[in-house]
């Protein structure tokens, strides 16, 4: 008040204990600045005439003196009140313009807090971030300089919750924008923007073209935060299409650019994306000391769709390691983190993950509901691959329930998709679920051909390897194929609690196969055990089915019919009535021998 009016520090005291007096004003009981006095209307109709009393050419002076006292006190800490400060030169602009001033240096002001008020947002509250960076914006004509940094801001934004078309639309603005104003630099950064767009939306190979053009562009350039933040994203990319060799690469190639020039948010996926590369080539100790410090790193300075994103690494590694009870907890926070902070897209993303972790145990019911939830939130339901992912879980439930897929639309939409996506994350369900599929409809050739394929594309990337197995093997023991077992199994790899399962159930499958069935009731034994533990409901049925089917190969009835007894009550609390059927015919089997 003694900045805005000129008048002295005791006449303004005494002013508005005056004023708290008559109950038009009452003070703060905890002022939002240290050591000054804090009052509020105590009714908006009193401020409001209060305010029109003012002309507007002198509330426009007040509220840009404010501005300037507040930055003055705040000093070095100006970004702590910068969206106070983007009101007050907001409110002079307004307001002097209404006037007919010259607005020239306060757009330039309020553009600068807005910017400030919006990186500071992004931390907490994604959508508040998007809302400051939009009016930034709108300050912010075609052919400014600054024109093309805001649009970036704006696209990352909406990256962040979840509008991926409007992401687009906003860096692709900003790509033509900079082209046009010989800006390399920000052609690099908003190439590297749309590598992350065209990622979420479900196209690897536009991903992997736009990523390694801005490399190109940027490396033109002495080194700065444009190409850290680009060779973190190339990093990224490998890590997502788990290429684990070149994330590798790529990590130590970026990491120290990124340390000097980078920010949080490119460092924590190079930590992260090294980890779980590490752990694939089975340094699981120094995989998930990276992932753990990806998210604190996260936890301290990302924006938050990124803390949700940590979450979920770690949820992913820890699922497999661990199990499905562990990994799901952190799915649950990454999710209300989303939630909570403004980011419904990475909520989304989270959520579907935890499909991954409900499918293990057994809570297929929720599968379902949640798989519905999301593709109907999405933005781009049916194509994205967020949507794609849930939709392949949920028809995996549906399979093996016995729900016909009539309309084809694991064959006729979300296979193709799957292939065109190509991240081993969705090439492995999607296979698995049209094999399986064709499995059950008796097409055995069908199946081993999509085995075979998945085999190929997953050549030289260890990470989802054994995981291909887990459907791979039921459809080499209804085909008999001994080879292509034999080649998928020597293939994969053992470092992960889930992976040495998958391993262990696919060895008894091999051995059932080859006819050694003393060997085979043995492995599947040991594989029911694994998967109890674990747990998995589906694997530890399937392992008992295995078991108790090469018991009755041998003549040991009551042993096999025992074991089979408990796999129904597996895929009965599933309400998988295929395998029940399967169950039922064996035990049907085995009672007429011994009648």
């Amino acid at each position: 008040m003694t900045e805005m009016g000129g008048v002295d520090p005791r006449e303004v005291r005494e002013g508005l204990h005056e004023l708290a007096r008559k109950e038009l004003l009452r003070p703060a009981r905890r002022p939002s600045i240290e050591g000054e006095a804090e009052y509020a209307f105590w009714h908006l109709l009193i401020r409001d005439v209060a305010y029109g009393q003012i002309p507007r050419a002198a509330r426009a002076a007040k509220h840009r003196a404010a501005a300037a006292w507040l930055e003055r006190i705040a000093g070095e800490r100006v970004a702590d009140s910068a969206e106070l400060l983007a009101y007050h030169y907001e409110q002079a602009l307004q307001l002097a313009r209404a006037a007919g001033q010259d607005v020239t240096d306060l757009e330039a002001v309020a553009r600068r807090s807005l910017i400030m008020a919006g990186e500071r947002a992004e931390r907490m509250d994604a959508a508040k971030a998007l809302a400051l960076y939009e009016r930034a914006l709108d300050l912010t004509p075609p052919g400014h300089p600054d024109r093309v940094t805001v649009l970036l801001r704006v696209g990352r934004s909406f990256w962040g919750t979840g509008g991926h078309a409007r992401a687009e639309a906003s860096c692709h603005e900003a790509l033509e924008a900079a082209r046009a104003a010989g800006d390399g630099l920000g052609e690099g950064e908003a190439l590297t923007w749309l590598s992350r767009v065209a990622w979420i939306r479900g196209d690897t190979a536009r991903q992997f073209q736009l990523i390694e053009q801005a490399v190109q562009i940027l490396e033109t350039y002495p080194p700065g935060p444009e190409l850290a933040s680009a060779y973190s994203r190339l990093a990224a990319a490998h890590g997502l299409a788990w290429n684990g060799a070149e994330a590798i690469e790529a990590v130590e190639r970026a990491l120290p650019l990124v340390r000097e020039f980078g920010s949080a948010a490119d460092l924590v996926p190079l930590l992260q994306f090294r980890g779980q590369a590490r752990a694939d080539f089975g340094d699981v100790d120094g995989g998930f000391e990276d992932v753990r410090e990806g998210l604190r790193l996260a936890l301290e300075a990302a924006p938050a769709p990124l803390v949700a994103a940590s979450h979920v690494n770690l949820g992913d590694m820890t699922w497999v390691q661990h199990g499905p009870n562990k990994g799901q907890e952190l799915y649950e926070a990454a999710t209300e983190i989303g939630v909570r902070r403004g980011a419904p897209g990475a909520a989304n993303w989270a959520r579907m993950e935890s499909m991954w972790t409900r499918f293990d145990l057994g809570a297929w019911d929720e599968v379902l509901e949640i798989g519905s939830r999301v593709v109907a939130e999405d933005a781009e339901p049916g194509t994205s691959q967020v949507s794609v992912l849930a939709e392949l879980y949920r028809h995996d439930v549906m399979l093996h329930r016995g729900l016909r897929d009539d309309q084809g639309i694991v064959e006729g939409r979300l296979l193709p998709r799957a292939r065109q996506i190509a991240d081993g994350q969705v090439v492995v369900p999607a296979f698995r679920v049209a094999s399986l599929g064709r499995l059950a409809r008796g097409d055995l050739g069908g199946a081993v051909e999509l085995v075979e394929e998945l085999d190929e594309l997953l050549r030289g990337r260890p990470g989802p390897r054994s995981w291909l197995l887990d459907g791979s093997a039921r459809v080499c023991l209804a085909a008999g194929k001994v080879e292509l077992l034999r080649s998928l199994i020597d293939q994969g790899v053992e470092y992960l609690t889930r992976d040495r399962n998958s391993m262990a159930s696919a060895r008894a499958v091999l051995a059932e196969l080859e006819g050694d069935l003393t060997a085979a009731i043995e492995r599947y034994e040991d594989a029911a055990t694994r998967w109890e533990a674990f747990p998995s409901v589906l694997e530890h049925g399937l392992a008992l089915m295995g078991a108790g089917r090469s018991l009755l190969a041998l003549g040991r009835q009551n042993e096999g019919a025992a074991r089979l007894r408990a796999a129904r009550e597996r895929f009965g609390a599933l309400k998988a009535a295929p395998l029940v059927g399967e169950v039922d015919d064996l035990l049907a089997r085995a009672t007429s021998k011994t009648s």
